[in-house]
């Protein structure tokens, strides 16, 4: 799947119109922000799903979007468009588009025979990403202000700039500490939807079991701490808010 999305940020370039979606995200307003960054998402989403045959699981895909839609429920901000994907394929992955866009394999979910408590903490983690404005966040940090001045122009260089911004994008990873902090916010997100916060633990560990039985690394632990370390701090605040309640 990553040489899908070498191509896709190639693509989707191409497709963006003299940058606006960027130029607001620095210079209007936060709506104007939300939308621009949810038009980039739809962009990336159209062209990774329509080289990617949709015959998944009608069942799996059906858990995955039911679990997305109690999670996006419980979240404060309504402004924000979501909708969450099942894909088919031989990949154990789950990841975020900027604007709302989550998917998650198949494979995932059978791989590790998620329920749907451990499903919310794995959707719940890109839901963090996306509100936390990670994915988004990494495009316009490849941005010099000077250069997104300048999209809005006729003639300007939008579509080299953005195949630059996206393609990086979607092969860099993320810090540990986003990843931590995506964590967190899953595991929060998850219980406030009435989830057990145990569900994220055990999600973690069927994962970790799932990889020590793969060849290679997985790509879904390609940019994330060690799930030793990420059990340690779901723990640590599992703890933390039983003693406080």
């Amino acid at each position: 799947m990553s040489s899908i999305f070498y191509k896709l940020g190639e693509k989707a370039g191409r497709s963006l119109k003299k940058g606006q979606w960027l130029y607001k995200s620095v210079f209007g307003t936060e709506e104007e922000a939300i939308q621009a960054e949810f038009i980039l998402g739809q962009e990336l989403a159209h062209k990774l799903e329509s080289q990617i045959a949709r015959s998944g699981d009608p069942a799996q895909e059906q858990l995955v979007q039911s679990v997305g839609r109690e999670l996006a429920d419980r979240l404060t901000n309504s402004t924000r468009r979501w909708r969450f994907s099942l894909l088919p394929g031989d990949e154990i992955n789950a990841f975020a588009l900027p604007g709302g866009f989550i998917y998650a394999t198949q494979s995932l979910l059978q791989s590790c025979r998620l329920s749907r408590q451990e499903v919310a903490f794995v959707l719940g983690h890109e839901i963090g990403h996306v509100v936390r404005g990670h994915p988004f966040d990494r495009v316009l940090a490849d941005s010099s202000l000077k250069v997104v001045s300048r999209l809005g122009r006729a003639g300007g260089l939008a579509g080299n700039l953005a195949k630059q911004t996206l393609t990086k994008l979607l092969r860099s990873s993320y810090s540990q500490d986003q990843e931590l902090d995506a964590d967190l916010f899953g595991l929060r997100l998850m219980v406030s939807a009435g989830y057990p916060p145990d569900g994220a633990i055990t999600a973690l560990r069927k994962l970790q079991e799932t990889a020590s039985h793969q060849p290679a690394p997985l790509q879904y632990f390609a940019s994330h701490p060690a799930i030793d370390q990420r059990v340690r701090e779901i723990e640590y605040h599992i703890r933390k808010k039983r003693h406080t309640s």
